[in-house]
């Protein structure tokens, strides 16, 4: 199991490279996907994350894939249908 401290820095690693918002949002979200299995609310608090900043970028695809990181099934669908 990877530890939270190991994550965040992979979190910041790769925020660090992100030229955008957008780019942001894609990072959290993909980093949720990856340890949701071995840190589901730490993963979970990382959607959330992506969430929030697609919000204030309007990126409809990175709210619907946090949405999904947060096994939201509903909510996914929701937001993929408002596109």
């Amino acid at each position: 199991m990877t530890d939270i401290p190991t994550i965040e820095l992979l979190v910041s690693k790769n925020l660090a490279s992100a030229e955008s918002d957008r780019m942001r949002v894609d990072v959290y979200n993909k980093i949720a996907e990856q340890f949701y299995d071995s840190q589901p609310l730490y993963a979970i608090e990382l959607s959330e994350k992506a969430r929030e900043l697609s919000f204030i970028d309007q990126y409809i695809a990175g709210e619907a894939f946090s949405y999904r990181n947060c096994g939201a099934d509903a909510l996914y669908f929701h937001a993929i249908l408002k596109q």
